[in-house]
């Protein structure tokens, strides 16, 4: 405790000098024994990031090296996942406050506190709720589709203590299929609270598609699609579906890439393509002509269509029968040009 203050004077008289230079001494000398006990500021150290597992934060969570008051509560913790900053001007204040020998660089000095916590896949949830809603609706896994769960108030990721042990459970859980529409409630640990999810229950099936534009008249191949999964409900009844009915057919008109194939925009190959040279067949009985004719039209086998003969400059419906090969549909082939014998 700091000593009253000394009088240089005794009952109205002046102190001799040389005695008054002494309590002077002894003023000054006891100042400086009694003022650092009481004035001299803790010299500590600042934590710009803190981790907390307690649900407040404490004045030794801030500043380290704290002698006295370092459980004192400053505030409450951040929720899991959360932060809360301390700007520079809110850390002075707090130093100030318990008189700690510390004072902010620039002010842009802050420190983060951050919940310790574990972070939870929302993949586990995810897997978890498709679990729960296969056994409720009974339903068994299949080669042609496959189920899962579009949850629609699912943040990026969940956040349990540090000291707990995950366990994903799923309660009061209620399905409607008419609208494959679900609720439930999902627990992440023992003695958690309850997070309420929210959502749909999916079919989704694999559905090929272009890789890249394909053009009126090319032959598909295998290296030419690739599969996208799609919403069961979402997909058209004239989308092929079977990869084995796309592939060596030919497209009637431009497929764009990642595009759903339609059944009517698909044909056989073209066997023969539009101002090609072809090899034109009449056969009768006892009589087969055969000569060079130039394509009008494009067409895969069985297909009718359109060549001109090059020496009469005669158009002749013909039925195609191979790769650049057609069989010319005449009642008389000699009136319809020169066509010479084979």
């Amino acid at each position: 405790m700091i000593a009253p203050p000394v009088s240089l004077h005794q009952k109205g008289q002046l102190l001799p000098s040389c005695c008054a230079r002494h309590v002077l001494m002894l003023l000054v000398a006891g100042l400086f024994v009694v003022l650092p006990t009481l004035s001299l500021a803790q010299s500590v150290q600042l934590n710009s990031v803190i981790g907390v597992e307690a649900d407040y934060v404490t004045l030794g969570d801030i500043f380290t090296s704290v002698t006295h008051g370092a459980d004192h509560v400053i505030a409450p913790a951040p929720k899991l996942g959360k932060a809360l900053v301390f700007n520079s001007k809110t850390l002075r204040q707090i130093a100030r406050s318990f008189k700690l020998d510390w004072e902010p660089r620039a002010n842009f000095i802050e420190a983060t506190v951050r919940r310790v916590a574990t972070g939870v896949a929302v993949e586990l949830v995810e897997a978890a709720v498709l679990n729960a809603l296969m056994d409720r609706a009974r339903i068994k896994p299949r080669s042609e589709q496959r189920w899962v769960v579009q949850i629609e108030n699912l943040p990026q990721q969940y956040f349990v203590p540090a000291n707990v042990v995950l366990n994903v459970q799923v309660a009061n859980l209620y399905y409607d299929p008419l609208v494959d529409r679900f609720q439930a409630d999902v627990v992440l640990h023992d003695g958690g609270n309850n997070v309420r999810v929210r959502g749909e229950f999916l079919a989704m099936i694999a559905v090929p598609v272009p890789l890249h534009s394909i053009a009126p008249e090319e032959r598909i191949s295998q290296r030419d699609l690739h599969f996208v999964d799609m919403r069961k409900d979402k997909v058209s009844p004239n989308v092929q579906t079977d990869v084995a009915k796309i592939v060596g057919k030919s497209p009637k008109r431009l497929l764009r890439a990642d595009a759903p194939i339609a059944m009517q925009y698909l044909q056989e190959p073209l066997l023969v393509k539009r101002r090609d040279l072809v090899l034109v067949v009449y056969a009768m009985k006892n009589l087969t002509l055969v000569t060079k004719g130039m394509a009008m039209s494009g067409g895969s086998m069985g297909q009718v269509v359109q060549v001109k003969n090059l020496k009469s400059n005669r158009i002749i419906n013909s039925v195609v029968t191979g790769s650049d090969e057609v069989s010319a549909l005449f009642a008389s082939p000699l009136a319809q040009g020169n066509w010479p014998r084979s």
